[in-house]
């Protein structure tokens, strides 16, 4: 591979960032390129031959960073037509690596599935994820939003007809994204009471379940154990536990679009993510603001001006502001992790690029402002959602231009985009409507990542929503409109 090549795919320009408590300079460094053909794995390790054979330039240690100096691209999927439904961007070969999943669904494994997460803490230099090692690190994963009632074995978060409870349901689900090549995974650091019967994380302003918080605190461990990484949204636009219908009850009387710009509720809202940054795990002793099982922080999931309907551009600054503040907020608690808004990604009124919103006008007056709201320096990568179904866009040409536009943005901000929530809800509980209504959506995404991470774009990696599992042959628990994007292992667009 050319200097030429090198440079586009991973890490030559002079750039320092923090790893592993020392500073690891990328610059000038004799960089290893793995190039590697179907039939081989990439482990932290090294390639893995399983068949064919690979070439590989010389790497070097440098005693300023630990372990080799390399860029390694991750393992991306292999297009062969037996997986092109399923994620054509996700792991190369990964039938290879993939172990089967009981189908009874009664024994999780202990330990982790076939691929690795980098052990330290990940940064964003040059546009890409790179270990502390200085090694690219590209991944795939999905949304489980109820790993916290999960782990108390509360509510509809439990898998019906199956052996699985509490904690080993964190396990289980663990152990299936590694056996199929998923290693980081998104999940919501705040209670749910509203479809999970479960309890709030901050019962009142200031005062913690403890019980939630042990939850947390396996979900953390496990994610270690299974050399996992999570990225945890720290609250909610749309739940009322937890989130930020509960803050403006409690700091704004009720004043949802004020809560933004309130001073009172921004210092609420800092206490709270305080305590969590700080909380030291009950199970390994680590502050989670010291844990390298957290990818980042997203400062709140999807905040708009108002729950539903238009709403006018009054609180757009109200919305940077607390973006900025946040961020800002965060690093100087948490100096290890990256840290994003969390958002849909909404371009504001005026955007040059807000030909890529969803038709109707209505997205560029929720408040969002995709461009600005991640140019903060403290705002280390961007991110978007894309949900057709909710949005009435279901023409494949907006799925490419949603992607197309973010992306350029993202380029032009020096920043790696992350698709961390997309799906398609299904009429029916059946292979058939899988077929036409959500695989096309998944390949259309995934072979826009895999073309991105080819080229060098911005878009570094898509997660789905959600993961649902289910005993092998078992329905969909309340029918289909309990779960409408739920995706089974046993689904074809998994499989």
């Amino acid at each position: 591979m050319t200097s030429s090549q090198a440079s586009q795919q991973g890490i030559t320009d002079a750039s320092v960032f923090q790893a592993g408590g020392k500073h690891c300079s990328c610059s000038g460094r004799n960089v290893l390129i793995r190039t590697r053909p179907p039939g081989t794995v990439a482990t932290s390790e090294g390639l893995v031959e399983v068949e064919g054979s690979n070439s590989e330039e010389a790497a070097t240690d440098h005693s300023d960073c630990i372990g080799p100096s390399k860029v390694e691209q991750r393992p991306v999927l292999n297009m062969t037509a037996a997986w092109v439904t399923v994620f054509a961007a996700v792991c190369l070969s990964l039938t290879v690596s993939a172990q089967p999943i009981s189908s009874s669904l009664s024994s999780p494994s202990s330990g982790g599935g076939n691929l690795k997460a980098p052990s330290g803490f990940i940064k964003n230099y040059n546009g890409k994820f790179v270990a502390d090692d200085c090694t690219e690190f590209i991944f795939t994963g999905f949304d489980s939003w109820r790993l916290l009632e999960g782990a108390q074995g509360l509510g509809n978060a439990i898998p019906p007809q199956s052996l699985l409870n509490n904690q080993n349901f964190v396990d289980y689900l663990f152990n299936l994204g590694t056996s199929k090549g998923m290693t980081v995974f998104r999940m919501f650091g705040f209670g749910d009471t509203q479809d999970n019967q479960g309890g709030a994380l901050e019962t009142s302003p200031g005062q913690y379940n403890e019980s939630v918080f042990k939850s947390f605190d396996y979900v953390l461990d496990a994610a270690a154990r299974h050399n996992v990484k999570l990225i945890i949204a720290l609250s909610d636009n749309w739940k009322p536990t937890d989130g930020i219908q509960t803050y403006a009850k409690a700091c704004n009387g009720g004043n949802f679009a004020g809560f933004w710009s309130s001073p009172s509720c921004l210092k609420m809202y800092q206490d709270h993510v305080g305590t969590v940054l700080n909380r030291v795990n009950s199970i390994n002793g680590l502050a989670y603001k010291s844990d390298p099982a957290v990818f980042s922080w997203n400062i709140v999931n999807e905040p708009r001006c108002a729950l539903s309907g238009d709403t006018d551009d009054s609180c757009k600054a109200g919305i940077q502001g607390f973006i900025d503040s946040m961020a800002t907020f965060i690093k100087g608690i948490d100096k290890n992790h990256m840290v994003t808004v969390g958002e849909e990604g909404f371009f504001a009124q005026g955007d040059p690029a807000i030909a890529g919103n969803p038709s109707g006008g209505w997205a560029g007056k929720t408040g969002q402002d995709f461009r600005n709201n991640h140019m903060s320096k403290n705002i280390d990568f961007a991110t978007i959602h894309l949900w057709p179904d909710n949005w009435k866009d279901f023409d494949g040409g907006f799925i490419n231009n949603w992607l197309t536009s973010h992306s350029q943005v993202a380029s032009q901000l020096g920043k790696p985009l992350i698709l961390e929530e997309f799906g398609r809800e299904l009429d029916s509980d059946s292979d058939s409507a899988r077929s036409t209504e959500r695989n096309p959506t998944f390949t259309q995404v995934y072979n826009f990542v895999q073309n991105s991470i080819t080229t060098g774009g911005a878009l570094r990696a898509a997660m789905f929503w959600e993961m649902y599992i289910r005993p092998q042959g078992a329905q969909i628990e309340g029918g289909i409109t309990s779960r409408p994007y739920g995706v089974s292992q046993w689904d074809s667009t998994f499989t």
